[in-house]
């Protein structure tokens, strides 16, 4: 493999091919893979950066210039999560069967630099040609990692719906339970709002905590795919979710806090086990330009983290609670089937498991 530059051409570095898979060699560091085409899905591989993973989750076979047929790798980047702390998902990147990634022919570039005669440098992909033949430009990549999925939006604020979120520090089966739901109208400023309840199981083997409470949340409303709550302490309406908002867009989620700013991530489908519907990535701006995972927003749902957290900071805090279901009536929005429920009493007709 040479480079061209303005310079003129040098010497960059070996590649093969053997069994579907893609090697560069170097004297630095030896054989390292690139792409490993024979890969099913779940099949994971590391990079050199310690702390990284891809995970292949789905394949496509696609037509791009001159209609030819080729597989796209969809493989989505974790960060490895710590003792019993979850992998954090960072972002699926598409890969093109004989092309490589949109850095160009090399993935290493999607991750770390390169580093050609002490000069550090990215690229970005523009096409690929075989001889005069096209077989792939920029704009097809764009229309890869920007496609959004052709489902309806579903409405967060539904009447029957009801969350079910754990507290992930009281072991599994999880002993202290929430029930989401809402329990009629309120009037506030002249709009109609939903009530929201909570009812809370505990475990009687639970450390002595009070057996179940209800207890009131607070007002609801939606519109123009905009989710608002009621806040109790300013007496006003605030924003909790925004599924409107475009990929890579940037939001405010509390102005008492101006300096923690987010960034959502593109529509995607498929990722999240238990859930087909239409979700976002949603990213804490760092202090070093880096956009570090905060939670998920699942349209229809909320915050997988429990509706009553919109995002927050990775680096500061970790919630506690999870949502481990979502329904209406018998209908399974969303199913964390990992966890068991230990705190919900037998025959009151709720969603145990």
């Amino acid at each position: 493999m040479y480079r061209v530059t303005e310079e003129g051409s040098e010497y960059y570095c070996a590649l093969r091919e053997e069994d579907r898979k893609v090697w560069q060699y170097t004297s630095d560091y030896g054989d390292q893979l690139l792409y490993d085409f024979g890969m099913s899905i779940g099949d994971r591989y590391k990079t050199s950066v310690v702390g990284y993973y891809y995970q292949l989750s789905a394949i496509k076979p696609m037509r791009f210039q001159y209609d030819q047929l080729l597989n796209v790798l969809y493989f989505d980047k974790y960060i490895e999560g710590y003792s019993e702390t979850p992998d954090y998902y960072l972002y699926s990147t598409p890969i093109v069967e004989g092309v490589g990634c949109d850095a160009g022919w090399n993935f290493l570039q999607k991750f770390e630099p390169v580093l050609p005669n002490l000069i550090y440098h990215t690229e970005t992909f523009l096409s690929c040609y075989e001889g005069d033949k096209c077989i792939l430009t920029a704009g097809d990549f764009n229309k890869l990692t920007n496609s959004e999925p052709d489902i309806a939006y579903r409405p967060m604020i539904e009447d029957g719906k009801v969350w079910k979120v754990g507290n992930g520090n009281t072991g599994n089966p999880v002993q202290i339970v929430d029930y989401y739901y809402f329990d009629g109208d309120t009037i506030i400023d002249g709009r109609t709002c939903k009530q929201m309840m909570c009812q809370r199981y505990v475990s009687p083997d639970y450390q002595h905590v009070e057996l179940p409470s209800l207890s009131k949340v607070g007002a609801w409303y939606e519109e123009n795919q905009k989710v608002y709550f009621y806040d109790e302490i300013r007496q006003s309406m605030k924003l909790k979710y925004d599924f409107t908002l475009e990929a890579n867009d940037t939001l405010l989620i509390n102005d008492y806090y101006p300096y923690e700013k987010y960034v959502i991530g593109p529509k995607q489908t498929g990722g999240i086990e238990g859930f087909k519907g239409v979700y976002r990535d949603i990213m804490f701006c760092a202090d070093e330009g880096q956009n570090i995972h905060s939670t998920f927003w699942l349209e229809g749902i909320g915050g997988i983290d429990g509706l009553t957290v919109n995002a927050y900071n990775p680096t500061m805090y970790e919630p506690a609670l999870f949502l481990m279901a979502c329904f209406v009536g018998d209908e399974v929005i969303y199913l964390n089937d990992e966890f068991e429920d230990g705190a919900t009493p037998e025959g009151l007709g709720l969603f145990k498991n």
